[in-house]
Parts: structure tokens; C-alpha cells; sequence
């Protein structure tokens, strides 16, 4: 009897889910429609119906938090105003490297930021420090990016004699924008107390 009720289990027959003929189970395919034996939901020998899961791209900008958007764009911004000019007159005008040379400092700040920005929204990031470390990096590099570009607004590049002649340019106010648009967000988080005292 046991050996009956098996043989017709390997007999019963199998629906098929698009056009529901029926074939016996030995098939991988309907031979009415040549759907692979995918059968509906429930019959006997269905098979499950497959998963498709969605693959993340390679670059996931989705894993930029809003500080992380901020501070890249302004450190782009800051990376092209080291290039404007900085100081002019006399017929002269100085971009950022002319009239302080130790601004290359944060030509390379910014590079390294928008670099650091881009291994965040790759595989690489679970080799990245986690996101509070994130964001002190970040504080700490930026801040010393204001810092540089404070210094060199407030130096005049001229000597004594010439520097009455010689004023900023719009190439020192955007950048001292950007440097600082790029500082705001992070440190707005990391030293934000006001959360973490009670509500009276």
C-alpha cells in the first residue's frame, strides 16, 4: 500500500503557473508554453517561486548623511576658490598659491576629503571608522582647512610699502564661505549639548 501511495505521488501531476496545463512532474519545463516548472501556489510538486533580490550599485550615494553632502560640496567649492583670485592691484592678481604658498595645504585637505567621501559610499567603507569617528575626521580636517584659509585672508602677501595698494578679491571671500560652510554641520553635531540634557 505505502509503495502505491508513492508511486502515485511521483505520478501526480504538476500545474503549470502561467498556463495551467498539466504535466507530469518529470518535466523542467510545460510542454504547452515552455515555462520553466514553476506551478502554482499550493499544488502538489510546486516549486518556490524565486527571490529576486536588488543589487546596490558600486556607489551608493543613499549612505551620505546630510553632514557628509554638505561638507563634500563646500569642500569642492573651497577646492576651485583656491584658484580665483585672492589678492589684486597694482595690475597683479594672486589665486590662493600665488600670495600664500602654504595654501597647497588644503588643496590637498580637500582632494583627501572628497576622496575620503567617495570610499564611503563603496565596499571599502566597512574597513572606514564608524560614523562618529566619521564625523571628528571630518571636524578635525575641515577645521584646520578654515584655520589655513583664516590665516590667509587676514595676511596681506605684500610687503609694508605695497600692502595699502593691494586688497582682496572675490577668490578670498568664497573660499572663506565655503571653509566655513564645511565646518557648521559637523561641529553642530559633535558639540551639540543641548540634546543631552533632560527637557525641564
Amino acid at each position: 500500500m505505502a509503495t502505491l501511495l508513492a508511486s502515485l505521488e511521483r505520478t501526480a501531476p504538476v500545474i503549470c503557473i502561467q498556463c495551467s496545463f498539466r504535466f507530469p512532474d518529470s518535466r523542467s519545463t510545460c510542454p504547452n508554453c515552455g515555462r520553466p516548472a514553476e506551478t502554482v501556489p499550493g499544488a502538489r510538486g510546486s516549486r518556490p517561486a524565486r527571490v529576486r533580490t536588488r543589487r546596490r550599485p558600486f556607489l551608493d550615494t543613499s549612505r551620505w548623511t546630510e553632514r557628509d553632502r554638505i561638507s563634500g560640496i563646500a569642500s569642492a567649492v573651497l577646492l576651485i576658490t583656491l584658484f580665483l583670485p585672492w589678492w589684486g592691484g597694482l595690475g597683479l592678481s594672486l589665486d590662493a598659491f600665488e600670495s600664500h604658498p602654504y595654501l597647497r595645504i588644503v588643496l590637498l585637505l580637500c582632494l583627501a576629503i572628497l576622496s575620503y567621501l567617495v570610499l564611503r559610499i563603496s565596499p571599502m567603507r566597512r574597513w572606514l571608522p564608524a560614523p562618529r569617528a566619521h564625523d571628528r575626521i571630518l571636524l578635525l580636517v575641515t577645521a584646520v582647512n578654515l584655520a589655513l584659509v583664516l590665516i590667509g585672508f587676514i595676511a596681506n602677501p605684500a610687503n609694508a610699502f605695497f600692502a595699502a595698494a593691494i586688497s582682496r578679491e572675490y577668490g578670498a571671500f568664497a573660499a572663506g564661505i565655503a571653509a566655513i560652510a564645511a565646518v557648521v554641520p559637523l561641529g553642530s553635531a559633535i558639540f551639540d549639548v543641548t540634546s543631552r540634557w533632560p527637557t525641564l
